[in-house]
């Protein structure tokens, strides 16, 4: 799936005893689809009244709208990279 890819892996260049190169990923850390589904959730609860909602209901649904926004923004830029 396309977003799957890490947005901010940790990396070091390294270089063996016969002086090869090689990078070593030390930490994928988020994905790609993490990245914008928290980018997209931190503007939607900027923009809105606070949440306050003993049942959690409130907060479901602002995830589900967030996943959906990252979803549909990974599925546009798909599209433009295909061109």
């Amino acid at each position: 799936m396309i977003g799957n890819e890490p947005a901010f892996p940790i990396i070091r260049h390294m270089s063996d005893a016969l002086g090869e190169q090689y990078t070593e990923i030390l930490s994928h850390g988020l994905s790609i689809r993490q990245y914008f589904v928290a980018q997209a959730m931190g503007s939607i609860l900027q923009n809105c009244e606070a949440i306050d909602d003993a049942t959690g209901e409130n907060n479901k649904f602002v995830s589900e709208i967030a996943i959906s926004v990252a979803d549909a923004c990974l599925a546009r830029e798909a599209e433009t990279r295909e061109k």
